[in-house]
Protein backbone atom coordinates (compact mmCIF):
# COMPACT_ATOMS: atom_id res chain seq x y z
CA UNK A 1 0.00 0.00 0.00
CA UNK A 2 3.05 2.05 0.75
CA UNK A 3 3.50 2.02 -2.86
CA UNK A 4 0.00 3.58 -4.06
CA UNK A 5 0.47 6.66 -1.61
CA UNK A 6 3.98 6.66 -2.82
CA UNK A 7 2.88 6.96 -6.02
CA UNK A 8 -0.17 9.06 -5.62
CA UNK A 9 2.42 11.67 -3.86
CA UNK A 10 4.64 11.91 -6.79
CA UNK A 11 1.71 12.65 -9.28
CA UNK A 12 0.54 15.18 -7.31
CA UNK A 13 4.33 16.62 -6.77
CA UNK A 14 4.57 15.93 -10.96
CA UNK A 15 1.36 17.68 -11.78
CA UNK A 16 1.68 20.77 -8.28
CA UNK A 17 -1.82 20.34 -7.67
CA UNK A 18 -3.58 20.20 -4.41
CA UNK A 19 -3.63 16.37 -3.47
CA UNK A 20 -7.95 17.31 -3.00
CA UNK A 21 -7.92 19.19 -6.36
CA UNK A 22 -6.37 16.45 -8.65
CA UNK A 23 -9.06 14.22 -7.84
CA UNK A 24 -11.23 16.39 -10.15
CA UNK A 25 -9.11 16.05 -13.75
CA UNK A 26 -7.98 13.21 -13.17
CA UNK A 27 -11.63 11.61 -12.23
CA UNK A 28 -13.10 13.30 -15.92
CA UNK A 29 -9.71 11.68 -17.47
CA UNK A 30 -10.41 8.23 -16.27
CA UNK A 31 -13.87 8.39 -17.19
CA UNK A 32 -13.12 9.76 -21.25
CA UNK A 33 -10.42 6.42 -21.40
CA UNK A 34 -13.10 4.59 -20.07
CA UNK A 35 -16.05 6.02 -22.72
CA UNK A 36 -13.57 5.54 -25.52
CA UNK A 37 -12.42 2.05 -24.26
CA UNK A 38 -16.35 1.11 -24.67
CA UNK A 39 -16.97 2.85 -27.61
CA UNK A 40 -18.83 -0.02 -29.00
CA UNK A 41 -21.13 -0.47 -26.11
CA UNK A 42 -24.61 1.14 -26.13
CA UNK A 43 -24.39 2.47 -22.54
CA UNK A 44 -20.88 3.59 -22.77
CA UNK A 45 -20.92 6.98 -20.97
CA UNK A 46 -23.30 4.89 -17.99
CA UNK A 47 -20.61 1.63 -18.24
CA UNK A 48 -17.70 4.52 -17.71
CA UNK A 49 -19.41 6.10 -15.23
CA UNK A 50 -19.58 2.78 -12.85
CA UNK A 51 -16.04 1.97 -13.74
CA UNK A 52 -14.78 5.36 -12.62
CA UNK A 53 -16.79 4.86 -9.16
CA UNK A 54 -15.33 1.32 -8.74
CA UNK A 55 -11.92 2.68 -9.98
CA UNK A 56 -12.77 5.48 -7.14
CA UNK A 57 -14.17 3.11 -4.80
CA UNK A 58 -10.64 1.29 -4.74
CA UNK A 59 -8.53 3.97 -4.48
CA UNK A 60 -10.39 4.99 -1.23
CA UNK A 61 -10.65 1.58 -0.08
CA UNK A 62 -6.33 1.87 -0.24
CA UNK A 63 -6.34 4.90 1.54
CA UNK A 64 -8.82 3.73 4.01
CA UNK A 65 -6.33 0.89 4.77
CA UNK A 66 -3.32 3.32 5.23
CA UNK A 67 -4.98 5.58 7.68
CA UNK A 68 -6.24 2.77 9.49
CA UNK A 69 -2.76 1.74 9.78
CA UNK A 70 -1.09 5.54 10.57
CA UNK A 71 -3.95 7.24 12.77
CA UNK A 72 -6.83 4.10 14.01
CA UNK A 73 -9.39 5.60 11.82
CA UNK A 74 -10.54 6.21 8.71
CA UNK A 75 -11.71 10.26 7.82
CA UNK A 76 -14.73 9.21 6.16
CA UNK A 77 -15.56 13.08 5.36
CA UNK A 78 -12.17 13.00 3.21
CA UNK A 79 -13.22 10.42 1.50
CA UNK A 80 -16.49 11.41 0.73
CA UNK A 81 -15.32 14.35 -0.89
CA UNK A 82 -12.51 12.60 -2.93
CA UNK A 83 -15.72 10.43 -4.53
CA UNK A 84 -17.62 13.44 -4.96
CA UNK A 85 -15.03 15.43 -6.64
CA UNK A 86 -13.89 12.55 -8.92
CA UNK A 87 -17.58 11.87 -10.43
CA UNK A 88 -18.58 15.83 -10.62
CA UNK A 89 -17.67 16.26 -13.77
CA UNK A 90 -18.47 13.25 -15.47
CA UNK A 91 -22.54 13.60 -13.53
CA UNK A 92 -22.75 17.02 -15.32
CA UNK A 93 -21.53 15.43 -18.59
CA UNK A 94 -23.81 12.28 -18.38
CA UNK A 95 -26.30 14.88 -17.24
CA UNK A 96 -26.17 17.38 -20.11
CA UNK A 97 -25.90 14.71 -23.03
CA UNK A 98 -29.20 13.48 -21.40
CA UNK A 99 -31.00 16.66 -21.56
CA UNK A 100 -29.85 17.12 -25.12
CA UNK A 101 -30.93 13.66 -26.37
CA UNK A 102 -34.35 13.88 -24.49
CA UNK A 103 -35.05 17.73 -26.31
CA UNK A 104 -33.40 16.27 -29.43
CA UNK A 105 -36.55 13.85 -29.54
CA UNK A 106 -39.13 16.56 -27.93
CA UNK A 107 -38.07 18.72 -31.44
CA UNK A 108 -38.52 15.85 -33.20
CA UNK A 109 -41.70 14.68 -32.35
CA UNK A 110 -42.75 18.50 -32.42
CA UNK A 111 -41.84 18.70 -35.94
CA UNK A 112 -43.55 15.38 -37.35
CA UNK A 113 -46.55 16.64 -36.25
CA UNK A 114 -46.08 20.51 -37.39
CA UNK A 115 -46.09 18.82 -40.60
CA UNK A 116 -48.62 16.06 -40.34
CA UNK A 117 -50.88 19.65 -39.67
CA UNK A 118 -49.39 21.16 -41.91
CA UNK A 119 -52.52 22.15 -44.22
CA UNK A 120 -50.86 23.33 -47.61
CA UNK A 121 -48.89 20.08 -47.71
CA UNK A 122 -49.97 17.49 -50.31
CA UNK A 123 -50.58 14.20 -49.70
CA UNK A 124 -48.36 11.37 -51.49
CA UNK A 125 -49.44 9.54 -54.34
Amino acid sequence: MTHWTSLKGQVVDLLGLDQDLLHVPLGLVVFALLAVALRRWDHRFGLALLGLLGLQLLNETFDAVQWVIWTGRIPWAEAARDTFATLALPVIILSVLSVRRHLRGRRAVAAARTESLDPTRQPCP
